[in-house]
This record gives structure tokens, C-alpha cells and sequence, in this order.
């Protein structure tokens, strides 16, 4: 492994709806503490991480080392594009996609999109600034420094109290990675802005157990989605996370389907020029 000193590349039961899957999400919390309110269950000081989990044992264990990279790294930036849709559909359901297993018990009329983007920099230990936009709004801003937290709201800081922050690097890392056997796909090099990459192809990838720590358990995510297709483009050593994208899909009962699809970039692994300081 690159030592970690050096500055990184590149200078993120049933469910009763899918309202619920975004609730278990913390995007519920994030709602409230842009109206004034929000924080976490626990009273920590800091973002709770939503799904967080440690590398498991698997035949893939040894992909769990980039993520360890970004457990041990100084700092780094990422950004991590969530997107839910559940277009509307007259289909009849397919053999290639997982039998309806969920009811709606609150039906939603029309397309349902919801996009949740991060884009984040991290100092560790205890330095973090987001910047999180959802299904189009306006962005909206969180600082953390310790046991402080600011958030922006019509561009004005306020403290806060500690909310969570949902669909971190880290846990969507350790949550895919060591699922995945790398020696089962043959990479392909490829350059992402101007880095050198590996990049592994995993088509239907057996992922209950990451998808339940990404999404949260028992969300519809959960129930519905049981492979994942997975693209992982790594440093040219290995070493280093440089992007990770999934997509998945599964149907309701109603036939309706539902498609999660996650992209996370990792950049400026120790770099030393970035800089977490309070707002105010």
C-alpha cells in the first residue's frame, strides 16, 4: 500500500413506503434542520453515519483495503450522488428481476424521483464540512468541528444541533467492497480526470447484506433489491478508492418499479491543503 502520507489523486419485516426507506435514510433529519429544528437520537457531537458498518469477512475481504485507506487518511473529499426513481409502468413483471415482495400501503400517482447528493471534506479527526442538495433544492450547508455544528440556512450560519448525514464515503465503502472478489473480474485501465484507474465490472452482484447497510434495513431498498450491478475503478496500484457506482432494481407488488443507483467519487486522499474551519 502508497504510503498515506503522501497527497491523494486528483487535486461521496416490510417497509410501510418508500417515505420510510428515506426516513431510515436521515433525510427526514436533514429536512427539519433546514426549517430550524433537527438532531441526532443520540446527542453525539458529531454526524451520525447512517448505515455504518465494519468490513466483513468474505471472499472479496481483501478490497476492504481501500476503505481502511480512507479510515486511516488525514484527509479527503468525496461526493456521493444518490438517486431513487419509481417510474410509473403498464409492464407485467419480468423473470430477470426479483419477484414483488413489498406492498404500498400509501401509493404515490405519477413518477416518484428523488436525487440526494454529498459533496464533502473531511479533516480528521473531528473536522467535517457538507454540502448536501436533494431532488433539485436549493444546497444546503453543514459544519462540523468537534462538539460545534453550523448549518446554513438563506445564507445565514447558525448553530446547531448535531444532525445526521446520511450516505457517507466510509460506510458505503465497507458496506460494497468486501462483497466484491476482485479476482473473478478482469480489469480494464482507464483514466478518471487524469488519473490512472482499474476498473472492475461486477454484473449482478449477490449484495443483500450492502444494500441493507447502505439504504438501511427493512427500507424497501432492502426488501425489493437483492443484486447489484457494481463498478469500481481503483487507483493503478489498488490502493486507493477512486469511484464506486451501483444500481440495482426490483418491483412492488403493484409491478412498479424501483431503481436505487449510487455513484461516490474519492479524491485528495491527505491532501494537505484542505481546511475545515468554523463559519462564524
Amino acid at each position: 500500500m502508497r504510503d498515506t502520507g503522501k497527497v491523494g489523486r486528483r487535486g461521496p419485516g416490510r417497509p410501510a413506503n418508500i417515505w420510510g426507506g428515506l426516513i431510515v435514510l436521515g433525510l427526514i433529519l436533514v429536512l427539519a434542520a433546514a426549517c430550524g429544528g433537527g438532531g441526532s437520537d443520540n446527542g453525539s457531537p458529531t454526524p451520525q453515519v447512517t448505515g455504518a458498518a465494519s468490513p466483513v469477512a468474505s471472499p472479496g475481504a481483501a478490497t476492504a483495503a481501500p476503505c481502511q485507506m480512507l479510515v486511516e487518511a488525514k484527509t479527503y473529499r468525496y461526493v456521493s450522488k444518490i438517486t431513487l426513481d419509481s417510474p410509473e409502468t403498464t409492464e407485467t413483471p419480468s423473470d430477470d428481476l426479483p419477484l414483488p415482495s413489498a406492498t404500498l400501503t400509501r401509493p404515490f400517482t405519477g413518477p416518484f424521483l428523488f436525487q440526494y447528493d454529498v459533496e464533502a471534506a473531511i479533516v480528521a479527526p473531528d473536522r467535517f464540512a457538507y454540502t448536501i442538495t436533494y431532488s433539485g433544492g436549493p444546497p444546503y450547508r453543514v459544519i462540523v468541528i468537534g462538539q460545534q455544528t453550523w448549518a446554513e440556512t438563506d445564507g445565514s450560519w447558525q448553530a446547531t444541533q448535531p444532525m445526521s448525514i446520511g450516505y457517507q464515503a466510509i460506510p458505503i465503502c465497507e458496506a460494497i467492497l468486501p462483497e466484491l472478489d476482485l479476482s473473478q473480474a478482469e480489469p480494464e485501465r482507464e483514466e478518471i480526470d487524469g488519473e490512472k484507474t482499474l476498473h472492475y465490472s461486477f454484473a449482478r452482484n449477490a449484495s443483500p447484506e450492502g444494500v441493507a447497510k447502505v439504504f438501511g434495513p427493512n427500507s424497501d431498498m432492502d426488501v425489493l433489491i437483492n443484486t447489484l450491478d457494481v463498478d469500481l475503478w481503483l487507483s493503478d496500484d489498488g490502493d486507493e478508492l477512486v469511484r464506486l457506482e451501483f444500481q440495482g432494481k426490483g418491483l412492488y407488488s403493484d409491478s412498479r418499479p424501483l431503481i436505487v443507483h449510487v455513484v461516490l467519487d474519492v479524491r485528495d486522499i491527505n491532501d494537505k491543503d484542505i481546511k475545515v474551519e468554523a463559519p462564524i
